[in-house]
């Protein structure tokens, strides 16, 4: 079986396809698709529209310095990582890698949609949601969250979740 990860991918990459593939008009114009046989692929359009993202997010030029200075509190051995809630899921959007570390051994890759209730960054991010957003997130996802979480109910949930704010940090296994 592919992983979940995987197939959101392929997912999220048709609907990005589909919804420029019905606009061509302007799609090969400003370099978001490039034909490719009987269909298109993505542009290198994408690519300069992520360096214009890189370069002028907010986000990303705030915390930037305060990952740097993580990175060098440790000994290199790291990927931090800069996380941000995307509808029903967490996704990386910045990292920054120790010179000792290889290349690609975080899942928090930039770009790809992480499970919303699955993993430390996941936790903190929801910790920090204001009440009746985290409720609705609840009351969205409820069965999957008592399973993948082991919670019992609304109460348990978002206990979990004021431990986690009142730490300030988050560990999973």
């Amino acid at each position: 079986a592919r992983p979940v990860v995987a197939e959101l991918a392929d997912q999220d990459r048709q609907l990005l396809l589909d919804a420029v593939g019905r606009r061509r008009r302007w799609g090969p114009d400003i370099g978001l698709l490039c034909s490719f046989g009987a269909g298109y692929s993505l542009g290198p359009g994408f690519i300069r529209y992520d360096r214009i993202l890189r370069q002028n997010d907010q986000l990303i030029r705030m915390a930037e310095p305060v990952m740097k200075d993580l990175l060098a509190r440790t000994n290199k051995h790291a990927t931090v990582i800069l996380c941000r809630r995307f509808k029903d899921c967490v996704m990386c959007v910045h990292e920054i890698t120790g010179a000792a570390q290889p290349h690609g051994t975080t899942s928090y890759e930039r770009g790809v949609a992480m499970p919303m209730f699955l993993g430390a960054t996941s936790k903190v991010i929801l910790a920090n949601l204001p009440d009746r957003t985290l409720k609705s997130a609840y009351l969205a996802n409820e069965e999957a969250i008592r399973r993948t979480l082991k919670v019992r109910d609304w109460k348990a949930f978002k206990e979990q979740f004021r431990e986690i704010r009142r730490a300030g940090y988050a560990l999973t296994d």
